[in-house]
């Protein structure tokens, strides 16, 4: 805008050569948005976008029961599961289940438990293991800090 004077007063006028507010868009820029919409629904429709594509199960099939790390309110620290001295698995798998877990640094950590789909346990023993007086107190000072794990199966929680 240009600050034109004339008679003591200060008009606003519109410089000639600046394009007037709201211009219109060329054709090739008003189909932008319902192209953007038709790349939307076709990535969603095909799976394209990570973290939400559906897998199928079929009965007696092996399904990953993932652990979050170890989380606190109190203390606002978090730790690896595996800090504290669990039954740990031989080859512990980790895993981001999306680009923003990725960037935020959170990892999830395969468990000891093994789920079948269809098949109710009640009870399983993963190991057995003597805690020695230092292991004991770390799960007694994680107890104290209000620390909690979430668990995931197929990416969805299931239990905090």
């Amino acid at each position: 805008f240009v600050l034109k004077v004339s008679n003591g007063k200060f008009p606003l006028k519109s410089a000639p050569n600046l394009p007037t507010f709201p211009h219109r868009l060329s054709s090739q820029h008003r189909s932008m948005p319902a192209y953007l919409f038709l790349f939307l629904i076709a990535s969603l429709a095909n799976g394209f976008i990570p973290g939400i594509s559906p897998t199928v199960y079929k009965t007696n099939d092996n399904v990953d029961l993932f652990m979050n790390e170890l989380t606190s309110i109190k203390t606002q620290i978090p730790y690896d599961f595996y800090s504290l001295p669990y039954c740990k698995v031989e080859n512990v798998r980790k895993r981001s289940e999306n680009l923003g877990e990725k960037l935020e640094g959170e990892v999830k950590e395969s468990s000891g438990y093994k789920l079948k789909l269809n098949q109710q346990v009640f009870c399983s023993v993963i190991c057995e293991k003597k805690l020695s007086k230092g292991n004991i107190e770390k799960f007694q000072k994680a107890i104290s800090d209000n620390y909690s794990v979430q668990m995931s199966v197929d990416g969805l929680p299931v239990a905090r």
